[in-house]
């Protein structure tokens, strides 16, 4: 459809206009019918020009009542949308109100809970063994965010100063269930723990031992060089050695001490082991982290073809440990490994200058006098030493190895 076009109209009438002047102005009109059909057509481009105008005005009128048209949904769902955004700003807030009002009143609550749960494991010295309730109350602060780490940290602590090997089960099974790559570090951190339990208990009983009288420490023997609590001691030397009823039942206490953390250490070492022989066999990927042992005793742990790439051993303490096939090439130790009755020559490769530190200090029967497995036969000890040493060194020929005797 057309549309009308008054500026085009109102332009013709100006045209029409200045035109008729022109006329006038050239033309001689003086008559009366001259000036009267002049007159009468002033006046229509007059009406015309009025008609145009009004035209002009309705059609602007028009086109704004479309636009306004046009508008009146955009407006209205403007309208909705801003009020939908304000609601949803006022819930939010609202929200976050009462999630802060909650978060605030559950983490006054667990802290409650955990400040009651500590209160009640210093006051009672035999909570861990005697409350059936005491683990699963434990656990259940393993998931809270509030107090989650720190009932794991007890949980470790817990679990490294306690000599109850029952307990001791208990509490790993609820806390590790088993080892894996996410929890073996707080695993390491038990086993660290546990082996400053045994170093402390150790202590105390060298302390009583040195306490009694010259007779009494000849009569019982024992060895102030060696892990002097895990020496056997029969009842009988006890007897003979006449201590106090008091000395016998604090002897016999540091004595069970330290069966039950040998007996915690041991099982623990077994748990890391199987973790360490399933994830890192000879063959497989090293890891692209180092993974931390510094400081912990392995103890009867059977770490056949275990590769030690990806490990740090730091003052790693190998007790009666079996190593057949095991690759011993750690990618970090600061400080020397210990290895104790334990046949590292069983490996089936160890750095260079580690072996070079055991073919000089940890030779068979140089400190031990015994060995998984039985005796050390001295040929199989050379040709073991043969196939580790590559390419073979002096120290490592038959005429240069050390080779202790078993009754030492």
């Amino acid at each position: 459809m057309a549309t009308y076009d008054s500026n085009s109209d109102l332009k013709l009438i100006s045209d029409l206009r200045s035109l008729l002047a022109a006329t006038l102005a050239k033309s001689d009109a003086t008559l009366p019918d001259d000036i009267g059909k002049a007159a009468t057509t002033a006046k229509a481009l007059s009406e015309a020009e009025k008609a145009a105008i009004d035209a002009r005005t309705q059609q602007r009128f028009e086109q704004k009542k479309v636009i306004f048209a046009a508008l009146v949904p955009i407006v209205s769902m403007l309208t909705v949308l801003v009020t939908i955004l304000v609601q949803y700003f006022q819930l939010k807030e609202t929200h976050q109100l009462n999630e802060s009002q909650i978060y605030e009143a559950r983490r006054q609550n667990e802290s409650m809970q955990w400040r009651e749960f500590l209160d009640n494991l210093r006051t009672s010295s035999a909570t861990i063994q005697s409350d059936p309730t005491f683990a699963p109350r434990l656990r259940s602060f393993f998931s809270s965010p509030i107090v989650g780490a720190q009932a794991s940290e007890v949980a470790k602590r817990l679990m490294g100063n306690m000599a109850n090997v029952l307990g001791f089960k208990d509490l790993f099974n609820m806390t590790f269930v088993e080892i894996n790559s996410d929890n073996i570090e707080d695993a390491v951190d038990v086993g660290r723990i546990l082996r400053n339990s045994l170093r402390l208990n150790d202590e105390n009983c060298r302390v009583f031992y040195q306490r009694l009288e010259e007779g009494q420490r000849a009569k019982l023997n024992l060895d102030l060089d060696g892990s002097f609590c895990a020496q056997e001691v029969t009842e009988k030397a006890i007897r003979d050695a006449g201590l106090t009823s008091i000395e016998m039942a604090r002897l016999l206490e540091l004595k069970e001490i330290a069966r039950n953390l040998i007996s915690e250490t041991q099982f623990l070492s077994e748990m890391i082991a199987t973790w360490m022989r399933t994830t890192f066999p000879g063959g497989s990927q090293p890891s692209k982290e180092t993974i931390s042992l510094k400081g912990l005793r392995l103890d009867e742990a059977d770490l056949s073809n275990v590769d030690f790439s990806s490990f740090d051993l730091s003052g790693v303490e190998f007790s009666w440990v079996t190593l057949d096939h095991a690759k011993i090439t750690p990618r970090i130790y600061g400080e020397i490994p210990y290895f104790i009755q334990t046949k590292w020559w069983d490996a089936d490769t160890i750095q260079p200058d580690l072996l070079d530190y055991l073919l000089r200090d940890r030779y068979p029967y140089h400190w031990d006098s015994s060995y998984p497995d039985g005796d050390v036969d001295r040929s199989t000890y050379q040709e073991r030493i043969s196939a580790l040493c590559k390419p073979m060194r002096p120290n490592c020929t038959p005429s240069q190895l050390l080779f202790g005797t078993k009754e030492h």
